[in-house]
């Protein structure tokens, strides 16, 4: 039996400790694959699953943000999240109804979603919403910190004894950690390892301001065969949702077989307010349980 290595990476903002996060993505997948029926279980079951953790780099320098975080809370609001998610019925996910009865939506999501999001798209995110809404992405491009060294070398050092020990790598990036992942597979030398599936989800990839600031972006990834990108409605770190336009000279190039799309829902609850970025949305979700189950059988989009 082929031996798999999925790779998790989270995103960014102060997280719980490191074996209750990787418990809970461990969880949500587990939901995920039940969804998928017995033999997308069985597959998951015999996979190692590893979490690529650096909410502890994060604490470090988000000292602001460390004073007013209760990661007993977070956990307990995590686990209400997961639980929420898991009792959903698989139609629902695709349910426009009920994702527009969800706490804390409201009409100025729904302007920035249709109206904003254009333009967000042809200048980038600005300072003052990457200040706002994502202030580790600061921490992770400031040179004089060790964020993105860290981050990076622990990618590294997980992929390579990943490639190693196991034939098939899949690997799940969030967030800032579809950023680092992708700084990580383009430095990379002529390799004869490939990793079989890249799931992104939530990913700043396709925004202007964050493709500025990738080193050696005009080094295309020569390691990846299947790349889905997934983003959900009204997840403004992803607002622009097109990755495969951004990054078409990857197939061009044919440096990766098979580069698309995903829109989805995110029903995700936190501290009763709907956040449709959040990863245990995405990662319980239908159609990313159906890609990840593809890619443990060993099948390409």
């Amino acid at each position: 039996m082929t031996t798999v290595k999925i790779i998790g990476v989270h995103g960014q903002s102060l997280k719980p400790a490191r074996e209750d996060l990787e418990a809970l993505w461990r969880d949500a997948l587990t939901v995920a694959m039940k969804r998928e029926g017995k033999k997308a279980l069985a597959n998951w079951d015999a996979a190692s699953f590893e979490l690529i953790y650096y909410g502890d780099l994060i604490g470090i320098y988000s000292t602001k943000a460390q004073r007013r975080y209760d990661a007993t809370t977070d956990l307990a609001d995590h686990r209400r999240v997961l639980e929420e998610l898991a009792a959903m019925k698989r139609k629902s996910f695709a349910s426009r109804s009920i994702y527009e009865r969800l706490p804390g939506r409201t009409a100025i999501r729904e302007f920035i979603a249709d109206v904003g999001q254009p333009l967000l798209r042809s200048i980038g995110l600005t300072d003052f919403l990457i200040r706002r809404f994502a202030p580790d992405y600061l921490i992770y491009w400031n040179e004089s910190l060790n964020l993105r060294r860290e981050l990076m070398t622990r990618i590294e050092t997980s992929l390579r004894a990943a490639f190693e020990t196991h034939e098939r790598v899949i690997v799940l990036g969030h967030c800032l950690g579809s950023v680092a992942t992708y700084e990580v597979f383009a430095r990379a030398d002529d390799t004869p390892h490939q990793v079989h599936t890249w799931l992104t989800f939530g990913s700043p990839l396709g925004d202007e301001t964050v493709k500025k600031r990738i080193h050696a972006l005009e080094r295309l990834p020569k390691n990846v065969v299947n790349w889905i990108n997934y983003s959900a409605e009204d997840d403004y770190i992803c607002h622009d949702d097109s990755i495969a336009d951004d990054f078409r000279a990857l197939q061009e190039a044919h440096l990766v077989s098979h580069l698309r799309d995903e829109h989805v829902l995110n029903f995700a609850v936190r501290y009763g307010r709907s956040n449709p970025h959040h990863a245990l949305g995405y990662l319980v979700h239908p159609s990313f349980g159906k890609e990840l189950a593809r890619a443990l059988n060993g099948t390409l989009a």
